[in-house]
């Protein structure tokens, strides 16, 4: 049983009416109070170290070990806290568990409180996810490339950019709307997903621009990249009322200790003499 004779009503009425789950125990682990949502959570007894055993963590730091909980009561230690994993039904629950000094009615206790971090931790996720990736395409986006640039440039090992660009995309925003621009730009981007192996680089640079970065690529990955895109808009079946994907491609291969940017630069340049060259193509067709 749960005692609550160290606490008067308007203590444990407190405590109960808190959305996180809060027990009151002493120096030796004797559990003297948990509020409702303790009681739900963690289905407590009498001890603390019951409540520990589902806690998977063992770490004398820990907010609940016996050194922790008794240097807390006796004053030596102001407060602890920590995100441990709390095992319900052969499942672990993410949670924060901290724990303070707290003295009602001249009883020195601990006052544990154990929160839910599964929530906050799902909205740190969608954060970081929506601080990397693109929300049109979910493509990296221009910021993770940048976190990265430092780490492709230190490393030793090649790598290589393929730059491509979508064919009148703003022919198509004009005449047929930015919905069907955007949908141009979808595909693109999954194009150079299609053409991208494991551990390489997808990111939009903005507009109608993505860059795929190939590690260890050599000439060799960038023509095989190059190929594969090529088959995509063949194959795309996205017709945007009217609107087919045609992209302009690019690519070179790092030398030496070339930095990012540098090796961008030269892709990019390849990419507009195609360009340049598939305009060409076109206007010949129509004489």
């Amino acid at each position: 049983m749960v005692h609550r004779s160290a606490l008067d009503p308007g203590h444990s009425g407190l405590l109960d009416a808190l959305p996180v789950a809060v027990l009151a125990v002493t120096r030796d682990g004797d559990i003297v109070f948990a509020n409702q949502v303790a009681r739900s959570l963690l289905g407590v007894g009498a001890r603390l170290d019951r409540i520990v055993g589902a806690l998977a963590s063992a770490a004398e730091s820990h907010p609940l070990s016996s050194g922790s909980l008794q240097s807390i009561v006796d004053g030596d230690l102001v407060a602890r806290e920590a995100p441990c994993a709390l095992l319900v039904n052969g499942a672990a629950l993410a949670v924060e568990v901290s724990a303070s000094r707290w003295n009602p009615n001249g009883q020195p206790l601990a006052l544990v409180c154990v929160r839910d971090a599964s929530e906050r931790r799902a909205v740190e996720a969608r954060l970081l996810h929506a601080s990397t990736h693109d929300a049109l395409t979910g493509c990296f986006n221009r910021a993770l490339l940048e976190e990265r640039r430092d780490s492709l440039d230190a490393n030793e090992r090649s790598y290589a950019a393929v730059i491509a660009d979508v064919d009148g995309l703003k022919v198509v925003n004009d005449r047929l709307g930015h919905e069907a621009g955007d949908a141009l730009i979808v595909a693109a981007a999954e194009a150079m997903t299609a053409a991208a192996r494991d551990g390489d680089i997808v990111a939009r640079l903005g507009g109608d621009e993505f860059v795929l970065i190939i590690v260890g690529g050599d000439h060799e990955a960038v023509a095989r990249a190059i190929a594969r895109i090529r088959e995509c808009c063949e194959r795309s079946t996205v017709e945007a009322r009217g609107a087919r994907l045609s992209l302009s491609v690019g690519g070179a291969v790092r030398r030496s200790d070339e930095p990012l940017a540098a090796v961008m630069k030269r892709a990019d340049q390849r990419m507009y003499a195609d360009k340049s060259e598939r305009r060409r193509a076109t206007s010949a067709s129509r004489t």
